[in-house]
């Protein structure tokens, strides 16, 4: 059995965690909480170098806030966050479907990734005993079922860190899953959808938003679309998510004019106030929509994964970290109930979270395929009819997913059990 007491007997950090991301400094703070020594390494150089081609804005549900609020930081949060009540409809027309989620307690909230960064790296750190070590890049893993040996280059030199347990936060290119599964029987598989994305700013004007600060704003098109969420400063951030290939990809509209043509027709409510010229544009990076699943989520029962690492879902219900904040949260609540075993909480943590990361993935997957294929008409009818006949057209899966106190599973399999989406 590994306990807090026994975590103790190898030194001073009782558990190491790799990768200080969202989910890694979250689940710092959880471990925190119950009084653990936690050193997190990460190898970017420091908390502002950027994570290239990942999404700025972050939509936070109550799934995500959730966790937030156990670990104390609710307020905190909401004073850097956007609350949104609904979601608008985009027609190339230019007509505009504005439709509320439901009850007014159904909120969703737009964060900047760093904004959220911030918080969680000063809360561990100034509440906890947690260490975090930046530019620190883990390159071996020794696991046995007493101890593990953890060695990762810092500033050019090779350390070494002794600790009882391990968690891997280290994203969708996890060198923690990727060094188990060279160890142990363990099947992962990562990959790709043929879609990838840039970012856009949707400016401010006269000090305020141009479009309402209090909703979701999605253009569905036939084959891609595009996304944007309120910014504090009166600004958008927007995501346009492009097929790899043919005339409506980033490789083919590769110059300045085709760009912005492309923008001005499809787009014809919004593009005048993106910000970025068709130059600027060009030079962004493009994102790539991959996804990983694993078939295990626990090694020799003291190293786990979870998060990206675990099980990275393409971003097209907003679940990504909101599923990493829930899997922090069930590990905390694991380790209470089982008076902080972390042989058994892990082993509990792997055998209910992987099915969820299976049919997140999965409803994620399926709702991109309604954003690019389905009539964008029907976006909007639906959610009319819903109301006029609560009783005859059900919630669709993306307020099961955030509103209703539904597992991924469940609504998975009420979805499945019907013909609408």
């Amino acid at each position: 059995m590994i306990t807090c007491q026994t975590l103790h007997a190898h030194g001073k950090v009782n558990v190491v965690i790799i990768g200080a991301g969202l989910v890694g400094l979250l689940m710092a703070n959880f471990l925190g909480k119950l009084g653990f020594s936690v050193h997190v390494l990460e190898k970017r150089i420091n908390a502002k170098t950027p994570d290239n081609c990942r999404t700025i804005n972050l939509s936070i549900s109550p799934r995500g806030l959730k966790a937030i609020r156990a670990v104390g930081l609710e307020m905190e949060f909401r004073d850097i966050s956007v609350p949104m009540d609904s979601r608008a409809i985009h027609l190339k027309n230019r007509l505009v479907y504005l439709k509320k989620y439901g009850n007014n307690s159904w909120l969703n909230y737009s964060v900047e990734r760093r904004q959220l960064h911030k918080l969680l790296l000063r809360s561990a750190t100034h509440n906890y005993n947690v260490s975090v070590s930046f530019d620190s890049e883990c390159i071996s893993i020794e696991n046995s079922p007493q101890k593990n040996k953890v060695s990762y280059i810092q500033a050019g030199e090779k350390r070494t860190l002794e600790t009882g347990v391990i968690i891997g936060a280290d994203g969708a290119n996890s060198i923690t899953r990727f060094l188990m599964a060279k160890n142990s029987l363990f099947n992962y598989k990562f990959g790709s959808l043929d879609v990838t994305y840039k970012e856009i700013t949707i400016k401010e004007e006269n000090e305020s938003w141009v479009i309402n600060p209090g909703a979701i704003h999605i253009w569905p098109r036939k084959g891609f679309f595009m996304v944007a969420l309120p910014n504090m400063n009166h600004t958008f951030r927007g995501s346009l998510f492009l097929p790899s290939m043919g005339d409506n990809s980033f490789s083919h509209l590769n110059s300045p004019q085709k760009i912005e043509a492309f923008l001005k027709s499809q787009f014809p409510d919004i593009a005048p106030f993106i910000k970025e010229s068709g130059d600027e544009l060009l030079q962004k990076p493009q994102g790539r929509v991959v996804k990983v699943e694993c078939d295990r989520y626990v090694f020799r029962n003291n190293v786990l994964l979870m998060g990206d690492a675990a099980h990275c879902i393409v971003p097209f219900m907003g679940q990504g970290v909101n599923i990493g904040f829930e899997d922090c949260q069930f590990l905390f609540d694991t380790l209470k109930e089982c008076s902080n075993d972390f042989e058994q909480s892990f082993q509990k943590f792997s055998d209910y979270r992987q099915p969820e990361g299976v049919a997140a993935s999965k409803l994620s997957e399926r709702n991109y395929k309604e954003l690019v294929d389905a009539d964008p008409l029907i976006k909007v009818v639906m959610p009319a009819l819903r109301q006029l006949f609560p009783s005859l057209i059900p919630p669709n899966a993306i307020t099961m997913v955030n509103f209703f106190d539904h597992s991924y599973s469940e609504v998975l399999r009420k979805v499945n059990r019907r013909r609408f989406f």
